[in-house]
């Protein structure tokens, strides 16, 4: 029974903190917002112009968001972002408002815990905009014994700004 008991204490500390990205974006959700998923099939040109806004390399062409809108007329976007830190996956979502990161949450971390950067450190991206590249040391802190969490961080917000940008031309057209 004690080993039980302290194996199942041991997997709560070690994994605990990782979640299904529906349930995070549920609790960023409004309640009085309605929420739709979309599947987004990138087109080579809207990679393309994606990848070079961002300087990051997108491979696939699938993306995953779901748009709350809200009774007030405003929408929420929040994207769903998968990457490879070390060698194991980081889940994130990152929710925009007026062009504008509201939130950057980490869903699921598969790396040690060690590796994973503070709360306070993902914060810096809330009010970030895609109109300039986000880059470690220059307007993002940069983190001792993290740097590959922080240099695959700071590459999700760059992809998931630019897509938003590039899609809501999409949208404009419609």
């Amino acid at each position: 029974m004690k080993y039980f008991l302290f194996s199942l204490i041991f997997l709560q500390i070690c994994w605990g903190a990782n979640r299904p990205y529906n349930e995070v974006i549920s609790e960023l959700n409004p309640g009085s917002c309605k929420i739709k998923k979309e599947n987004l099939y990138l087109n080579k040109a809207q990679t393309k112009k994606i990848e070079e806004l961002s300087q990051t390399k997108i491979y696939g062409g699938l993306a995953l968001r779901y748009i709350s809108k809200c009774p007030d007329g405003s929408k929420l976007y929040h994207y769903v972002d998968s990457h490879i830190v070390r060698t194991l996956n980081q889940t994130v979502v990152i929710t925009i408002k007026d062009d504008t990161v509201q939130n950057f949450v980490v869903s699921s971390f598969g790396e040690p815990p060690e590796y994973k950067a503070p709360l306070k450190w993902y914060q810096q991206f809330n009010g970030k905009k895609g109109d300039k590249v986000l880059k470690a040391r220059e307007g993002i802190d940069a983190l001792s014994g993290a740097t590959l969490t922080v240099n695959s961080s700071i590459s999700a917000v760059n992809k998931i700004l630019s897509m938003h940008q590039v899609l809501k031309k999409k949208d404009i057209k419609k």
